[in-house]
């Protein structure tokens, strides 16, 4: 109907607030009403009556079953309305007049653009009528008469909006249960407007089920066994037929025959009547009036989403609905990005990677410490020194790895200027990079929930035989530890430790060491301490300390100290204000959206708005990563202990999948009804279709969005070490061998999901907060900047980089959606960590290749499947 109130001036454009006319509550609604004086012959009422003392009839616009509507003027607002009027023979019949108060009760539940709104009811002159919003045109069935059927676009049109239109009645709980051409008007504009809610009812809430117009029904109508949504839909099909056709799905002369026709689907092809029907209308149409409800389109919304063209996500949102995750899977463009953009995407890849890796490897800490010997000959080497000084029993277990000494780079960066520091770290002593090898008489059966041995896990001073060493990465002794027998053997008392074995194997020369007190007590058994002081070759401006521990004449300790070395196990761990505020900070953050989520999630599964399926599935994919990463990152020995480890890893991933679940369904419906083209690609993937093309188009944009946001980080990098910034820590750890590498990519996957879905969430915190979006979107920028800025030891420059990053991510996040956002996390996670050298000939090459194997890969075939079905240089001979 027309929205006539919105057009005249005057102080109530919302219709809804028309105020209540006169009316008098004490007397019973099924009391009889007396004809009014100005009744006329045929129970018309003359043009110009004043009824309610408020609105002044001009013409009678229609009559049907349930009344008779009549143009008036609202003489208190200056505008022109709908008045419905029960028809006197039933003003005494309580059905009716329950049904009259019924429809003005549902309808105005429902307000919509296309949609009749429907004021009040009035009591008054011995009438009771109702105030709606008057159509100044015709309704649909009388334009199909009058010109046949309704042009192929104009049709489109009409359907989406009629859609839409039925949506907001369903959304609200509302069947119409009548939905013909005759209850859709079309107003002076040319819109079309669901109305008459004579017949509409809760859903649930019906008895009366064979109520409506027998060739608009529905078969489980018609038949008594119930009324859904499904019926209206099927409705729905019928009037979109007409409107394509000119023509009537069903024309069966009687009951009978109309049966027949729909029980078989008995229903002529719209192409033999119309041939310019496009074949997805009538694909569409067919599933509407399917005789089985369970095969219908599951809403009005889905409906509109698969017609041609369009935008069904539009039409939800212009309904004031929140989408259905099953209509925001379905929308967006059906070929997925474009190949231009899909060639650029992969183009950007791959030359953003080659540089990435390479400004990676000259900022890297790796780039500066001497990495020629390879992991098997310092294995070798470890096992060598290991026997050399006594320990030659054939262990139970082995494990080996690299660590890096925070402290002596921090000390060589604060002592010394930035070139000699690199002078010093290319010499390898003092060591900034450490491998490490153990051997045990038992099996190495760690204690950290992660499952991974590591130098000091499990314990390294328990088990008797039990051997840690710790070398450079040319192969010189750094630590020894050795735990001595638990019983003593009596006939190795007195014999003196060969020092000088353990001297050379570290690199040094006994003769330009000087003797010195032992000052260090380590956690092994032993009965003499031996302790030097000097330098190590290629060092002499860092001062260094040598000590070790002996058990009846066999060395049980030997570590080098420097001065950046503290007895941690006398003081106590120093955290900085910054550190403790940060610390809290995360756990205040996350105890907040863990208790807020609860109670939003609850409230949305109560509602029924919560995407429960994909947050689920968002669930098992946290818990299935976090087993694989345990399965390749630990040690796994037959013992209680690996399965309690396999318990507690199963766990973790349940909490923090649970939490994720919790999040996922607080705020996702949020997100889906504000910014539901943020989660197009994310939904179909949740359901599923991983090689859809818009999700691998999105993918393949995240991709290389991920190796730009590497290059900046590692231009970052550069530019910070010309600030006397400390050299970039890789990921040593992945140097011990294959296996660590697919564990610590599974691993990255869980934290890309979880950094990637609480910043959407945030970001739309910020938006609810504060109600505008370009405010919103500042707020994220600056608190997520500053925090980073906060955690830096170069914060002005940590702040200008963030800022451009997280512009960037906002972006993306905001233009192309949650999976773009999360592939780019991922991929500018992997980068950097991996970036050890450029020599793809050296050992230490293997993560760097194994990365960038990863995202090349990831990207030809997100490439492939996004293209899937088109020309590769259509897009660019295209004209």
């Amino acid at each position: 109907m027309a929205d006539t109130p919105s057009n005249k001036p005057g102080p109530t454009s919302q219709a809804e607030t028309v105020a209540h006319g006169p009316s008098s509550p004490a007397r019973s609604r099924s009391q009889a009403f007396s004809q009014p004086a100005s009744y006329v012959a045929g129970e018309r009422l003359a043009p110009g009556a004043l009824i309610a003392g408020r609105y002044r009839i001009v013409a009678l616009l229609g009559k049907g079953g349930m009344g008779e509507v009549y143009r008036a003027e609202d003489m208190t607002l200056g505008q022109e309305v709908a008045l419905k009027f029960l028809p006197g023979a039933f003003a005494g019949d309580p059905n009716f007049l329950e049904r009259f108060h019924n429809e003005v009760r549902i309808a105005r539940q429902v307000s919509h653009p296309h949609v009749c709104r429907v004021y009040d009811i009035f009591q008054g002159d011995g009438q009771l009528f109702l105030s709606m919003e008057y159509v100044d045109g015709e309704d649909l069935g009388s334009l199909l008469k009058r010109i046949g059927r309704l042009p192929g676009d104009k049709a489109l049109e009409f359907s989406r909006k009629i859609c839409a239109g039925l949506a907001a009645a369903h959304d609200k709980g509302v069947l119409h249960r009548d939905l013909k051409p005759g209850n859709i008007l079309i107003d002076g504009r040319g819109q079309p407007l669901l109305t008459d809610f004579g017949l509409a009812a809760m859903a649930g809430d019906i008895e009366d089920i064979r109520s409506g117009t027998p060739q608009y029904q529905a078969p489980e109508q018609r038949a008594g066994r119930e009324v859904t949504a499904k019926s209206d839909i099927y409705s729905l099909g019928v009037v979109l037929y007409e409107m394509f056709t000119g023509r009537q799905a069903f024309s069966g002369g009687s009951m009978a025959e109309l049966d027949a026709q729909q029980a078989g689907g008995d229903v002529p092809s719209m192409a033999s009547i119309a041939r310019d029907v496009d074949p997805a209308v009538e694909a569409v149409i067919e599933r509407c009036l399917d005789p089985n409800p369970s095969r219908r389109p599951t809403s009005a919304l889905a409906v509109s989403a698969a017609l041609p063209g369009g935008d069904p996500l539009a039409a939800a949102l212009a309904a004031g609905e929140t989408p259905s995750p099953e209509l925001v899977a379905a929308s967006g463009a059906k070929g997925g990005i474009s190949t231009r953009l899909a060639v650029a995407s992969v183009a950007v890849t791959v030359l953003g990677l080659a540089a990435s890796v390479y400004l990676g490897s000259l900022g890297s800490l790796t780039s500066r410490v001497p990495m020629d010997v390879p992991v098997d000959v310092l294995d070798a080497k470890a096992r060598e020194i290991a026997a050399a000084v006594g320990y030659t029993a054939t262990p139970a277990a082995r494990a080996r790895g690299f660590y890096t000494s925070a402290d002596a780079i921090e000390f060589l960066n604060n002592s010394f200027p930035m070139a000699e520091r690199d002078r010093i770290l290319s010499s390898g002593a003092p060591t900034a990079i450490q491998f490490w090898y153990r051997q045990s008489p038992r099996p190495l059966d760690p204690n950290r929930l992660g499952g991974g041995v590591t130098a000091v896990d499990p314990q390294n001073t328990t088990i008797s035989g039990m051997v840690t060493l710790a070398l450079d990465p040319r192969g010189n002794l750094v630590t020894l530890i050795a735990v001595p027998p638990q019983i003593e053997d009596a006939k190795d008392e007195g014999k003196p430790a060969d020092w000088g074995i353990v001297l050379r194997a570290a690199g040094l020369d006994p003769a330009k060491l000087q003797a010195a007190d032992p000052i260090r007590v380590e956690r092994v058994a032993f009965d003499a301490r031996v302790a030097w002081t000097g330098t190590l070759p290629g060092s002499p401006k860092v001062p260094m300390r040598f000590e070790g521990a002996s058990w009846r004449g066999r060395p049980v300790y030997f570590s080098q100290f420097g001065p950046w070395d503290k007895p941690t196990r006398m003081i106590a761990s120093q955290v900085t204000p910054t550190q403790l505020f940060l610390q809290w900070f995360w756990v205040a953050v996350f105890l907040i959206v863990l208790v807020a989520s609860s109670l939003l999630a609850y409230r949305n599964w109560r509602l029924g708005r919560g995407d429960l399926r994909g947050a689920i599935r968002l669930a098992d994919t946290v818990v299935v990563l976090t087993f694989l990463a345990w399965l390749f990152g630990g040690a796994h020995v037959a013992s209680v202990n690996s399965f309690n480890h396999l318990v507690a890893a199963l766990g973790n991933g349940m909490f923090y999948g649970g939490a994720l679940c919790l999040a996922y369904v607080a705020l996702e419906p949020f997100v889906r009804r504000r910014w539901p083209h943020t989660l197009i690609s994310w939904t179909r993937l949740l359901s599923g279709k991983v090689r859809d093309p818009i999700v691998a188009g999105h993918a393949l944009a995240g991709v290389a969005l991920g190796v730009v946001w590497s290059l900046v980080f590692e231009a970052q990098t550069l530019i910070a070490q010309q600030f006397h910034g400390t050299p970039r820590m890789t990921r040593v750890d992945l140097l011990s061998g294959f296996r660590a590498l697919p564990a610590w990519v599974f691993s990255l996957c869980i934290d890309a999901l979880a950094i990637g879905l609480g910043s959407l969430f945030l970001l739309f915190l910020a938006r609810v907060l504060l109600r505008h979006d370009l405010l919103s979107r500042i707020a994220f920028i600056l608190m997520t900047t500053a925090i980073a800025a906060l955690a830096s030891p170069t914060p002005w420059l940590e702040g200008a980089f963030s800022l451009a990053q997280y512009s960037i991510f906002v972006f993306v996040m905001l233009r192309l959606g949650l999976l773009t956002a999360v592939l780019g996390i991922l991929v500018s996670s992997l980068l950097p960590d991996s970036a050890m050298t450029m020599d793809w000939a050296a050992w230490n090459a293997t993560p760097t290749i194994f990365a960038t194997i990863v995202v090349l890969s990831l990207s030809l075939v997100l490439f492939r499947w996004a293209t899937r079905g088109r020309s590769l240089f259509g897009d660019f001979l295209d004209t």
